[in-house]
């Protein structure tokens, strides 16, 4: 049978044991077990939630900011041409850092979980490194998609002014609610992405010393569930998903990955 650490455990005894998840090989359900761990654990759910918040709210004063400049820029007859281009340069420069900064640290903070868990050495310069190329060549691409979708966003709202008859307020007011609307969607799937890849530095070092990992899609297996999603719950990467599909495999994905060392025994 295969064990692995839970990151959705509760905890028996938070400075002794923690719970695993079994499968076993027959093909019967999982199930849970005390395991020994001398290392404190906190649940997933608890500081991914926490990060999510953090992040959700820095985007909802970003977003408020945004806006109320679009506001200042839009004439008693708005127009597209009203908002300077200079100005989507700098927005997009403003959410580079902040959602940048907090994405490097949630992938700091989740290659460390993992690396308290292993009975191993690694070089954490490297894995550092490798979080910071996540955030160059991921996040700061990102960061252009999402002022475009922005920028549409406005457009489509000052056609809607003319051609739905829209007031000053309804105009505003639906900006507001696409703000909000896109920090939620952004904390909690961008959360998850840098989880997943903060894990994954520590996987890659290991892989370049050759120790090999294997890797676990894992969910909260409740409603939210996604049929995507529920499909990958406790299968290793190869079964029908690679890395290329996520976690996240969708916007608003709350899922996350395990990784356990085959052959070690989690129990000891």
């Amino acid at each position: 049978m295969k064990v692995y650490l839970d990151k959705n455990f509760s905890p028996v005894d938070e400075d002794k044991a923690v719970m695993a998840k079994v499968i076993p090989e027959d093909g019967s359900a999982p199930y849970f077990v005390a395991v020994k761990k001398e290392a404190k654990s906190i649940e997933v759910k608890d500081w991914r939630t926490d990060a999510e918040t953090r992040l959700k709210r820095k985007l909802d004063a970003f977003f408020k900011k945004m806006n109320d400049r679009i506001a200042g820029f839009l004439s008693t007859s708005p127009a597209w041409s009203d908002i300077p281009e200079a100005f989507w340069g700098e927005v997009g420069l403003e959410m580079q850092d902040i959602v940048g900064a907090e994405l490097y640290s949630v992938a700091l903070n989740s290659a460390q979980r993992l690396g308290s868990q292993l009975p191993l050495t690694y070089n954490w310069e490297l894995v550092n490194n490798r979080a910071l190329e996540f955030i160059n060549n991921y996040w700061y691409r990102e960061v252009g998609y999402i002022t475009g979708t922005s920028r549409q966003t406005v457009q489509d709202s000052l056609t809607a002014f003319y051609e739905q008859g829209l007031t000053r307020q309804e105009l505003e007011d639906r900006l507001v609610k696409f703000g909000d609307i896109r920090a939620e969607q952004i904390a909690v799937t961008e959360v998850t992405r840098a989880s997943a890849e903060g894990e994954r530095a520590i996987v890659d070092e290991l892989a370049v010393e050759g120790v090999t990992m294997v890797e676990v899609w894992m969910t909260n297996e409740d409603e939210k569930v996604c049929d995507i999603c529920g499909d990958r719950d406790g299968k290793e990467e190869g079964d029908g998903w690679g890395r290329e599909d996520g976690p996240p495999a969708h916007v608003n994905c709350r899922c996350w990955v395990n990784h356990y060392l085959p052959g070690y025994d989690w129990t000891q």
